[in-house]
């Protein structure tokens, strides 16, 4: 259920988690596990495993909120056009199902219970685009160079998946507070430490807003990035989509709408931000957790919502609609669906370079 307080219900941008005993005590735990783990790579008593295909890897340093979805979706369309043959590689997170799915380019879009809601995303932007989803990364890739006969693979949420080498390591970052408070899990929102950037090839920056200093975030992860190539990249509304029909509009033609919004992704504060800078009224602001599987009463929530506040309309994410797929709304006001995208907007040349360079050493 969404976390509803006082009415607008509104969002913040997360703050450093109390690093109390109770939770600095499983902080220290799992730092220790990452440690193991990493030293094992390091001396080679854990290995990677290479496949013979272009391997890029897009992931993350902190827990979700990225852009990490779009940035796989520029990239393989990207290579695509270029001429590669590109498969994705994802996990499924939350989908039903176990075990390896391969997902041809010809094959309908999936129902996101079977494959996870992020890869049914991808299925739409990439209809063209082969898909394996496996938890076994290495699985994945192997059968994709079988079935598929592809030559680029994009490993997406692959920066501390390292049994599969890999020849370029994309990590992305939030441009304002890219390191979070530093912490690792659960005191903070780090996966790894800021040293992990070490293995990266390439360091993206995100934002909602173009208007960032770039060198200044930049600047920040430098001592931690070994050099790596730096990019800065904005998430950009595309259009809007009614989730009934499908029909679309331009972003800025909901400006001056009251609307109720709702969103279960990982950083709900970057859709509100992105909804102010369309011009769109938010009258209340429903968060619910990343990949929230959604319920009729959790729908019949935002209507009630909507008859308090008299909203014109309801929104969400694109992410968020596919997880409404199949559900009877209730009466209530149309909902719309903002589509995103992400655009390279600092260090373009770099970035593309290095995702399109030619096969370096693995990253393990």
């Amino acid at each position: 259920m969404p976390h509803v307080g006082t009415d607008p219900v509104t969002t913040r941008a997360p703050g450093p988690r109390p690093a109390n005993v109770l939770l600095g005590v499983p902080e220290l735990v799992y730092r220790g596990i990452v440690a193991a783990r990493d030293a094992g790579f390091r001396r080679g008593v854990l290995r990677s495993a290479r496949v013979p295909g272009h391997v890029i890897s897009i992931g993350n340093l902190a827990a979700g909120g990225t852009g990490k979805t779009p940035l796989v979706a520029l990239v393989a369309g990207h290579l695509t056009a270029m001429g590669r043959r590109v498969a994705v590689l994802t996990r499924g997170y939350g989908r039903a199902e176990r075990g390896l799915r391969a997902v041809g380019p010809d094959a309908p879009e999936g129902d996101w219970r079977r494959i996870g809601d992020e890869p049914a995303l991808l299925r739409r932007a990439l209809p063209g685009v082969p898909m394996v989803i496996a938890a076994d990364r290495v699985a994945g890739a192997r059968e994709a160079i079988r079935r598929f006969g592809v030559d680029t693979l994009v490993l997406d949420d692959g920066f501390q998946h390292r049994w599969l080498a890999r020849d370029v390591d994309v990590v992305l970052l939030d441009a304002r507070r890219p390191l979070d408070n530093g912490r690792l899990l659960p005191c903070g929102r780090l996966r790894e430490p800021p040293a992990a950037l070490g293995r990266a090839h390439v360091v993206v920056l995100t934002a909602d807003d173009p208007a960032v200093d770039w060198e200044a975030a930049a600047a920040r992860v430098a001592p931690w990035s070994g050099g790596a190539a730096m990019a800065g990249a904005v998430r950009v509304p595309t259009c809007w989509l009614d989730l009934a029909s499908g029909a679309r509009a331009a972003p800025q033609a909901l400006a001056g709408s009251r609307a109720v919004a709702f969103a279960g992704i990982a950083r709900p504060e970057g859709f509100r931000s992105l909804l102010d800078g369309l011009g769109v009224e938010v009258v209340a602001f429903l968060p619910f957790r990343d990949h929230h599987p959604y319920r009729p009463v959790d729908l019949s929530t935002v209507v009630a919502a909507a008859g308090r506040h008299g909203a014109d309309i309801a929104v969400t994410t694109e992410k968020d609609a596919i997880r409404l797929a199949g559900l009877a709304r209730p009466d209530g006001p149309p909902v719309k669906v903002l589509r995103i995208a992400l655009d390279v907007a600092w260090g373009g040349p770099a970035f593309w370079a290095a995702v399109a360079g030619q096969r370096g050493s693995a990253a393990g």
